[in-house]
């Protein structure tokens, strides 16, 4: 799957005569809102508003994606639980909540066992955005990740963090999210978009970051 860096998705939003103002076009962090992806099917999930006001990215979510060859497969740090690894046909993907922090809209995916056994996983899901404007990858964070064990029914979750577009422009625009979960080769794609900022050359905070799997609370 082909990768874009910001830089390059910049240019092709210039070439597209997006917008991407705040002074300069250095900072993504302007009050305005963002707008959602529009796919026909999907129901539109803002997220709620931030302290300062701003309003978050919009998200659209059908509940439901097709199973699909992933782009890259994860390295996870293997699993250690009481099943073998939770394979992708046998997981069920939703979104959850929706929460703001800082300059952030944290998603939570629920990823349920829908097969008729025990199964495990451990690390980090990739996550690619898909979209008119390209594709780009989500950056893992810091955490350190645990086995989390899912009798059938039981559900994993993991945290999306996505950077608002709060610069007033039209940013770059995504309306699917692909997910493959760790230790797998097979992916799962959302309807789910987000609107991101161009971000200026040389700016190097991260859109996208995918934190570790957990136990859906």
């Amino acid at each position: 799957m082909q990768k874009v860096s910001f830089i390059a998705v910049a240019a092709l939003a210039a070439g597209l005569s997006l917008t991407a103002c705040s002074s300069g076009g250095s900072s993504g962090n302007a009050a305005a809102g963002a707008s959602a992806s529009s796919a026909a099917g999907t129901s539109d999930l803002s997220s709620p508003a931030s302290n300062s006001g701003s309003s978050a990215a919009a998200a659209s979510d059908s509940g439901s994606g097709s199973t699909a060859n992933a782009a890259s497969q994860t390295s996870g740090s293997g699993t250690s639980g009481s099943g073998s690894s939770c394979k992708t046909s046998s997981l069920t993907f939703s979104k959850g909540t929706v929460d703001v922090v800082d300059d952030y809209n944290h998603v939570t995916i629920k990823l349920t066992n829908s097969g008729s056994a025990t199964c495990s996983m451990r690390g980090f899901p990739g996550v690619d955005l898909k979209g008119r404007d390209g594709t780009t990858s989500a950056q893992r964070s810091q955490h350190t990740p645990s086995t989390v064990n899912l009798a059938p029914g039981q559900s994993a979750a993991f945290d999306l963090e996505v950077l608002q577009n709060n610069t007033g422009g039209s940013g770059v625009s995504f309306d699917q999210t692909v997910i493959t979960p760790p230790n797998e080769t097979r992916s799962q794609t959302m309807q789910l978009g987000f609107n991101l900022p161009v971000q200026a050359d040389g700016n190097s905070t991260p859109a996208v970051i995918v934190n570790e799997i957990t136990s859906a609370s």
